[in-house]
């Protein structure tokens, strides 16, 4: 069996490389089969085992969770569970499973051995959660959950175990609050990215009101993850760039990208695996 990991929870120093960002270059690139067929863009991507990454992939709003392995520089497609609409940037806790934020909440899917997948449940706590757009595993109990949705916009705390709201954060001055989008958590502390604010909100453990983050050039965040030295990696999409911040919210480097709408880290190595938009995967090592 392959050792599941989570890109949003804690990091098993063993499994995991520090990266050296100013090192990074562009090795390669993975196009997604369903892209290369069909033209579909690309939602959001996460590491799922040492080998395995899920997309999600599709045409307008309605897009499929797509398993792949990944072998030699190169994407074979396993498995896909189709019609998930609205979907965006996938996530998994230590145990394997799956969420996908969507239009109606946040669905949960389960790994089937290697090669399959299986939808299982969908986190709504009566409708606060529709129109979700991203996710951020806290512990194997709760999770965070952006909702940028025609009825409810915020970042709310979820307890997985009975699909309830169990807090919510204020978004502090000067924010725009109506399509929260990105968001990771590490230690405590939480980064969410606000789209018409063109802004992160950083807030730091036993602290209520958020620390505004806006470093020049940023444009649209969309995905968000967390790397083994506690960095906060910011996919821009509309900006063509990654961010690594620290902890503390500081710029530590930005990276050139295509059109990048998720990041994500696998273990065993030290590179930094970018989903664009336009349905491929930029791969970056030292």
């Amino acid at each position: 069996m392959f050792e599941v990991v989570s890109t949003q929870c804690t990091y098993d120093s063993l499994a995991f490389q520090s990266i050296d960002y100013a090192k990074l270059s562009v090795t390669h690139r993975m196009k997604t089969k369903m892209a290369a067929r069909d033209f579909y863009m690309l939602w959001g991507l996460c590491a799922v085992t040492e080998r395995h990454i899920v997309t999600l992939e599709g045409h307008d709003t309605v897009r499929s969770l797509c398993l792949y392995a990944v072998n030699r520089g190169e994407l074979q497609l396993l498995d896909k569970h189709l019609n998930l609409v609205s979907a965006y940037n996938p996530r998994v806790d230590t145990r394997g499973t799956i969420y996908v934020p969507y239009h109606r909440g946040v669905a949960v899917i389960r790994m089937l051995g290697e090669t399959r997948l299986k939808f299982t449940d969908t986190l709504s706590s009566s409708g606060t959660l529709e129109g979700a757009t991203s996710a951020a595993i806290e512990t194997i109990n709760t999770m965070w959950v952006t909702v940028g949705g025609e009825k409810n916009h915020g970042v709310y705390q979820l307890d997985i175990a009975s699909g309830l709201v169990i807090s919510r954060l204020r978004p502090g001055p000067g924010l725009e609050v109506r399509r929260p989008w990105g968001i990771a958590v590490q230690s405590g502390s939480i980064l969410v990215g606000y789209h018409y604010s063109k802004t992160l909100a950083l807030y730091l453990p036993d602290t209520e009101s958020p620390m505004l983050v806006k470093p020049e050039g940023l444009a649209s965040v969309r995905g968000i993850t967390v790397d083994p030295d506690g960095n906060f990696v910011v996919a821009d999409w509309h900006g063509n760039a990654v961010w690594v911040l620290s902890a503390t919210g500081d710029v530590i480097h930005r990276l050139e990208a295509g059109s990048p709408y998720d990041v994500t880290l696998m273990p065993g190595d030290s590179k930094l695996y970018i989903g664009n938009w336009t349905g491929d995967v930029t791969v970056m090592s030292q």
